[in-house]
């Protein structure tokens, strides 16, 4: 009776893919409510988004926690595809939108059952040094392929509730993601960029991201960018998946990166 209780659970998990990704926010460490920390409250807004979902079994598998391997603080989710399928099929179709429309039908095409492994991490420190947390968190977690990394970060280029996407690139200037891309060794990772506007005077850039929002730019964060935030991180992810899934042809990738043949 153990036996086939056993044979019965391994054959349930290895129908299921999974893959893990890694999402990190950039910021300082102590400075919380700055326009320089966006990064840091928009991957605190994921985590609220996604255990406000009211799923069963909740997403949420571990809140923020300290972990000096990765150094930073880490958490967790598991992202069903039914649940990536929702949020693309129940997202607002904008014209911007509608172009990532043929996501829908690579998605509800691909017959594999998976969920995603999120690794979400916030580095302790300076923003300047994140790369080193983010290539220990990649070491650790086994997200061996750069792609497989998004990183939300402050844009001083882009007006305030401007959030756009980019798959790779240059660091154009940003620290944070200068460092993130010397340690990955790569500029291949995926980034979000949070507009966040810049002052009158080039003078003033370092005070200014420093400062914290006005009660006013504090509700174009919760009443419009965190809300983007949320369709470009879903759309990222099922992007993902897709891929990975084409990718090896039916098989699944288990915890430690191993494909393992998915059971017919």
């Amino acid at each position: 009776m153990t036996n086939s209780a056993t044979a019965t659970t391994i054959t349930k998990r290895e129908q299921i893919f999974e893959q893990t990704l890694l999402v990190v926010g950039l910021g300082n460490t102590g400075l919380n409510g700055s326009r320089h920390n966006v990064g840091f409250a928009a991957v605190d807004s994921l985590l609220s988004s996604l255990e406000s979902a009211a799923q069963t079994p909740s997403p949420i598998i571990a809140h923020w926690t300290p972990n000096k391997q990765c150094v930073g603080s880490v958490a967790f989710a598991s992202i069903p595809k039914s649940t990536l399928l929702k949020s693309l099929l129940s997202a607002p179709q904008s014209a911007k939108q509608r172009k990532h429309k043929a996501n829908t039908a690579i998605s509800q095409s691909i017959d594999t059952d998976y969920a995603a492994r999120i690794i979400f991490l916030k580095p302790k420190g300076f923003m300047n040094l994140s790369g080193i947390a983010v290539a220990k968190a990649a070491r650790e977690f086994n997200v061996s392929n750069p792609s497989n990394v998004l990183v939300l970060h402050d844009e001083l280029e882009k007006k305030l509730g401007s959030v756009t996407f980019k798959s790779s690139g240059s660091a154009a200037g940003h620290n944070g993601l200068r460092s993130v891309q010397a340690s990955l060794r790569s500029d291949l990772f995926a980034r979000l960029r949070i507009g966040i506007g810049k002052p009158d005077h080039k003078n003033d850039v370092a005070a200014y991201v420093l400062e914290k929002f006005l009660l006013d730019e504090l509700e174009v964060l919760e009443e419009d960018v965190f809300g983007q935030v949320s369709e470009r991180f879903y759309e990222w992810v099922r992007g993902r998946m897709d891929d990975a899934c084409v990718a090896t042809g039916g098989s699944a990738i288990n915890s430690d990166g191993a494909n393992v043949q998915i059971a017919r």
